[in-house]
C-alpha cells in the first residue's frame, strides 16, 4: 500500500511493514514521537550498509520513507574514535503512535506484552531483529545484544519463541550496565541451528546469512 505521507493513510498498514518495524525496535532502531507524530529511525556501520539499504528500499518502496539513498556519514564517537555509518528514518505517523507506546510506555525500551509479540515477532521480524543484533558465535551458535532490556523481558520472550517456533534460547550474563543494572545476552545454541535457519533465513538480507552460520 502506497500513500502520501504528507496525508495519513485511511487503511491500516500491513503486517510485513509493522513486523519489520518490531523486529528493528527489538534491535537497533529506536523510534520517537514529536508533535503527536511517530517516526522510526535505523541506523547501521559502513559495513553492514548493504543491510541498511535493504530495510530503506523495503520501507521507501512502500511509501514510509524518502526514496533517496542513505548516505554514508562520519561519526566522531568516544574518545574521538571516527567511524562510518549511514542513517534512515520513517516519515511520521499518528497511526504508528501505538508502536512506541507498546516498546517506551515506561519512559524505558520495554519488550512488549505476549499478546503483542504473539502477533508481531513473526519470522521476518525475528530475522530482523537478528540481523540488527546477532553474532555468530562459535560457542553459542547466535548471540543477541539484548543488553538493554530487563532478565524479566528477555525470559518472557525467550519462552514465547520457544512456544511459538520450538526454538530453545538461553540467559548469558554480561556484567553490568553503565547504570548498574546486570545485563544478559539471549543466546541460541549451535544444536537450535537448523530450526533457526528454516525459519528465518528466506526472510533475512542475504550479506546477513553468515549470523546464522550459513
Amino acid at each position: 500500500m502506497k500513500f502520501d505521507h504528507k496525508k495519513e493513510p485511511l487503511g491500516p498498514h500491513n503486517l510485513d511493514v509493522l513486523c519489520v518495524l518490531f523486529g528493528g525496535l527489538l534491535g537497533d532502531m529506536y523510534g520517537e514521537t514529536r508533535a503527536n507524530k511517530s517516526r522510526f529511525h535505523f541506523k547501521q556501520s559502513n559495513r553492514n550498509q548493504e543491510y541498511l539499504h535493504w530495510i530503506h528500499a523495503f520501507l521507501s518502496l512502500r511509501g514510509y520513507c524518502n526514496c533517496q539513498k542513505p548516505t554514508q556519514k562520519k561519526i566522531i564517537g568516544k574518545n574521538n574514535k571516527i567511524y562510518y555509518a549511514l542513517r534512515g528514518r520513517t516519515y511520521s505517523f499518528t497511526s504508528l503512535n501505538w508502536l512506541i507506546d507498546c516498546f517506551y510506555s515506561t519512559g524505558t525500551k520495554r519488550i512488549p506484552n505476549d499478546n503483542i509479540c504473539e502477533i508481531f515477532l513473526t519470522p521476518l521480524a525475528l530475522a530482523v531483529w537478528i540481523s540488527d543484533d546477532g553474532t555468530a558465535s562459535a560457542k553459542a551458535g547466535v548471540l543477541i545484544a539484548t543488553d538493554c532490556f530487563c532478565r524479566s523481558d528477555l525470559l518472557r520472550v525467550a519462552g514465547l519463541i520457544k512456544r511459538k517456533y520450538g526454538i530453545k534460547m538461553n540467559l548469558r550474563t554480561r556484567g553490568n550496565r553503565k547504570d548498574g543494572v546486570s545485563a544478559f545476552n539471549l543466546y541460541i545454541p549451535r544444536s537450535e541451528l537448523g530450526k533457526l535457519q528454516e525459519i528465518v533465513k528466506l526472510h533475512m538480507c542475504s550479506s546477513m546469512h553468515y549470523k546464522l552460520h550459513l
